[in-house]
């Protein structure tokens, strides 16, 4: 598994980072893991967040019917 610092360095907006931020970016770091079917938000919802896939996709859903996937390194 690549380290996060390594995986944020090879994505946009977060690849023109210096390496200070993106240690401070690593160090305030939370992973969370999903199960499949798990809802992360919805829509309308205020979230304090920025969301990465790190691994696996995401399922972006309207009305009960999927419209788009974020995959690893989307945000």
């Amino acid at each position: 598994m690549i380290p996060p610092k390594e995986f944020f360095k090879k994505i946009k907006p977060f690849s023109f980072l210096t390496e200070s931020e993106l240690q401070e970016l690593v160090s305030n770091l939370e992973v969370v893991a999903f199960e499949e079917e798990d809802t992360i938000i919805k829509k309308g919802d205020k979230i304090d967040y920025v969301y990465v896939v790190f691994s696996g996709l995401v399922g972006i859903y309207e009305n009960g019917e999927r419209v788009d996937t974020v995959t690893k390194g989307e945000i």
